[in-house]
């Protein structure tokens, strides 16, 4: 046995394979097949399937369902997946991804995130299309480094896009996840004291060991997180930049 079955794709989905399957009505062993269902529908089954030793898929079979976008309330609201819709004549309409403040998510929604983020990275299930994104941002950026700085117009859909994905593999470990963000202002003069930078279960951890230097404390500690580094697995490497104030909002607004 050295394929199975090549899988449909669901209706309202779109799949991505890796290793990229080269026939259409087999896949080989070891591959791993992922379904992303499009915004209006939740995933039903396993996001990630294996094909496995025996020719067979791990996992169970996947289906898009519609979701329910009916609504008694306020005028804005959330639906099941934590985006924020408008509640217009009893249906949600107009939903986007909803991305809140770092200092904002609860203790809980702070975990799940960072759990779902090592998950995207370690587990064997979801670490190929994981190391294919990181190590396609890595050469791109490398690329293209002179073209798409921050000046260039194309800078911003380019990082949005990418972040897009991520987002989107962070979202098959844990369908309710958008990625955050931490607004750097409201401790513009020392940002790297906000407490997203802490080394709890729910913050990112400090800058790298001066002499290892790796980072050796919170849940991305040597040891307990990994990177991919010219196909490789190394340590985290990081320095935030001590004392060094960032803009303030006024500055940024240019007032």
């Amino acid at each position: 046995i050295t394929s199975c079955p090549s899988l449909e794709v669901p209706s309202n989905s779109r799949r991505v394979t890796i290793p990229t399957a080269v026939s259409s009505s087999s896949v080989p062993i070891g591959s791993v097949v992922y379904h992303i269902c499009s915004e209006e529908f939740d995933l039903h089954g396993s996001s990630a399937r294996k094909c496995q030793t025996n020719g067979k898929w791990s996992g169970d079979p996947v289906t898009c369902v519609a979701r329910n976008l009916t609504c008694t309330g306020p005028e804005k609201m959330m639906d099941s997946a934590g985006r924020m819709c408008l509640c217009t004549n009893g249906t949600l309409t107009n939903c986007h991804r909803y991305r809140q403040d770092w200092l904002n998510l609860t203790s809980q929604q702070k975990e799940e995130y960072i759990t779902a983020v090592k998950t995207l990275s370690s587990d064997p299930l979801y670490q190929p299309l994981y190391r294919n994104l990181m190590i396609r941002y890595r050469n791109t950026s490398r690329t293209l480094s002179q073209s798409l700085e921050p000046s260039n117009t194309h800078f911003l859909p380019w990082n949005r896009y990418y972040l897009h994905q991520y987002e989107d593999m962070l979202r098959l470990v844990n369908p309710n996840l958008y990625i955050p963000y931490w607004d750097w202002t409201l401790l513009h003069q020392t940002p790297y004291q906000n407490p997203v930078f802490n080394s709890s279960s729910q913050g990112f951890g400090n800058s790298s060991n001066p002499a290892t230097k790796c980072v050796n404390e919170g849940p991305f500690r040597q040891g307990k997180f990994k990177v991919v580094s010219q196909g490789k697995t190394k340590c985290l490497r990081r320095e935030y930049g001590g004392a060094t104030p960032l803009l303030s909002r006024l500055e940024l607004e240019g007032e």
